[in-house]
């Protein structure tokens, strides 16, 4: 969340952010890592899931509420369409499902134009108002696992649950906010394309499949 602030900076901001990330010999180890980190929150809140609709209809004694049972009972739902989002966000913006010539633009120094490529995917009403939707969503998700960490690691407690609640609440709404602002900014015009040199023809696509 905090490298798509970046945006905000200007292009050469998030381009060079981006060109970073991607000739960081790191980069693989961080995307395998956050993949099996996926895969095991999916396989334990399946299984999570299934214990629970075996045992009783209760997941936490304290500060319970009927909308935070609601929540509960539908994370594993809210979970998959998060995982499908995920999946199709990849897709477009990374592997370019779908797009045309000007997803191969680089900017001025070269570098992929990661700028472009956000403002002309959220400046479609659909998809800018899917991904808002889908943070939303992921903000749901993400305050209650960021509450149900603090008891999965035994440091939960009735005397320390109004602090455990604002911890959980400021992480979402710093993510939500943070990632929500952007296909907002771009509906409004207060994010747009600037006035640049792009180089849009063949030899473009030659250095982002070099890259």
């Amino acid at each position: 969340a905090v490298g798509n602030l970046t945006i905000y900076i200007g292009p050469s901001a998030i381009n060079g952010y981006a060109h970073w990330l991607q000739n960081s010999p790191m980069l693989w180890f961080v995307r395998l890592a956050m993949l099996a980190i996926v895969i095991g929150h999916i396989w334990l809140g399946v299984r999570v899931t299934l214990e629970n609709s075996r045992a009783r209809n209760i997941s936490y004694a304290a500060g319970q509420t009927r909308f935070k049972r609601i929540i509960e009972r539908y994370m594993a739902i809210s979970g998959l369409l998060i995982l499908l989002f995920i999946l199709g966000h990849i897709a477009q913006m990374t592997l370019g499902l779908g797009a045309d010539d000007t997803f191969y633009r680089v900017d001025e120094l070269g570098y992929l134009d990661v700028y472009a490529r956000v403002i002309f995917s959220f400046q479609n009403p659909l998809i800018a108002y899917s991904y808002i939707a889908a943070m939303l969503l992921l903000g749901i998700h993400l305050k209650h696992s960021v509450r149900a960490l603090f008891q999965t690691l035994g440091l939960f407690h009735d005397n320390y649950f109004s602090f455990y609640e604002l911890v959980s609440w400021l992480i979402t709404l710093f993510v939500v906010i943070v990632l929500c602002s952007i296909p907002i900014a771009v509906q409004l015009g207060l994010l747009d394309l600037p006035t640049l040199s792009f180089i849009s023809d063949q030899s473009c696509i030659s250095l982002w499949r070099m890259s």
